[in-house]
């Protein structure tokens, strides 16, 4: 996540550039259009095309800057889609774990049931002869 907020500072920088190189690229294309000899507006000219090629650079830089959000963007969803699948199976075998153990808890009650009907069953026997 701090990468992408990174990425997203440093597009806005580049889009503050590009807007910075189109507004002087356009004042010089005006004051080309305004300036009384021919060098002069030839050198505003030459001016507003360096400002213009720099713009499109800074656009160039926000389309690849673009292009590495998306890409962490995919890497942020394969990341949490991965934990997710980790959490579910985590969350399975702690419901196994549990199952597994109430099973066992079931035997050991089942055993000791058992084990106390017998006893039941041979105190009886034991105290039927006594009884006569």
């Amino acid at each position: 996540m701090q990468e992408i907020a990174r990425l997203q500072r440093d597009k806005g920088r580049e889009a503050e550039r590009m807007a910075n190189f189109q507004k002087q690229s356009n004042n010089a294309s005006m004051s080309a259009s305004r300036a009384s000899s021919p060098s002069s507006a030839n050198s505003y000219l030459r001016t507003a095309q360096r400002n213009s090629e720099q713009a499109a650079g800074a656009q160039k830089n926000i389309a690849n800057i673009e292009d590495k959000i998306a890409r962490e963007h995919s890497r942020l969803a394969d990341v949490q889609k991965n934990l997710a699948r980790e959490e579910e199976r985590e969350a399975d075998a702690r419901q196994r774990d549990a199952d597994r153990r109430a099973r066992d808890r079931e035997q050991r009650m089942r055993r000791i049931d058992s084990t106390l009907t017998e006893h039941s069953v041979l105190h009886r026997r034991t105290l039927s002869p006594l009884k006569k």
